[in-house]
């Protein structure tokens, strides 16, 4: 099995009382604001990856989100 290498930035969220909306909209305008793409070496293409992770439990609960771009390697 290949392994994926991303890097990008993370935030926690939760569905709850629209709280994914106002925290995936922040999480958005700092990717792009900070033009966060370009401060990322090895990338492999320009896609963006969101990379859903940590559920608390069902989609009701807590959980990560990454924004971020995939690698071909990582060294830093």
């Amino acid at each position: 099995m290949n392994k994926l290498k991303i890097i990008g930035i993370t935030t926690q969220t939760s569905n709850n009382d629209s709280q994914a909306i106002e925290d995936l909209g922040k999480l958005w305008h700092q990717f792009f604001g900070e033009n966060i793409m370009t401060k990322i070496p090895n990338t492999i293409s320009s896609n963006i990856y969101s990379v859903y992770t940590d559920y608390e439990s069902d989609f009701t609960g807590k959980y990560t989100i990454t924004r971020s771009a995939l690698l071909n390697e990582i060294n830093f």
